[in-house]
């Protein structure tokens, strides 16, 4: 008898193990996904970054997205390198949210900011000449959001109400366009 009360006892604690057990993977697995959701934010904010610290390469990098034919052959190897970078990262984001790895608010938060970028004449054009660098599957969903992407700057123009040219009061203005920080509303 007391044999199988140990024995009992033993499945018992054996079970509760595995419990514990499946608990730490689970928690594991999300833990995976928030590391690679935020590597793969990191990568996707070093443009941002570049344009915000490097007044040159913004110059650059503003051109490129309005004009890419105004561009020297250095402008616009500079460009699109950035874009590179943007682009890859995104991919590996897309491929990681397709298995799983990425939850979906990640995804669809990269994906509205690639819906704007893709209305520049300057992301169009990287796309146009690189595209066969991406997977198929990749190359598919980038020309779903080309469809819905609007063909507009994303900044505002000097000519614009809220350009260059105007007051910070008037640049940071809420508008029809843009948001109250002169950011384009979703």
């Amino acid at each position: 008898m007391i044999g199988a009360i140990g024995e009992v006892a033993g499945a018992a604690a054996v079970v509760v193990t595995l419990f514990y057990l499946a608990r730490q993977i689970r928690e594991g697995a999300r833990q995976d996904r928030r590391m690679q959701y935020a590597q793969l934010n990191r990568d996707f904010l070093q443009l941002p970054g570049a344009i915000a610290h490097d007044e040159s390469f913004s110059n650059v990098f503003y051109q490129g997205m309005v004009d890419p034919s105004s561009l020297s052959q250095a402008q616009r190897a500079r460009f699109y390198s950035a874009v590179l970078i943007t682009f890859r990262s995104l991919e590996a984001l897309f491929h990681y949210h397709r298995e799983g790895g990425v939850d979906d608010w990640g995804a669809a938060s990269h994906q509205a900011a690639m819906v704007d970028l893709l209305g520049m004449p300057g992301f169009r054009c990287y796309w146009a000449d690189r595209k066969h660098w991406y997977s198929a599957e990749f190359q598919k969903e980038v020309e779903l959001w080309l469809s819905r992407a609007p063909e507009s700057p994303l900044l505002p123009r000097q000519e614009d109400e809220g350009g260059a040219g105007a007051s910070p009061e008037a640049r940071m203005a809420p508008s029809g366009r843009h948001g109250s920080a002169g950011l384009p509303r979703t």
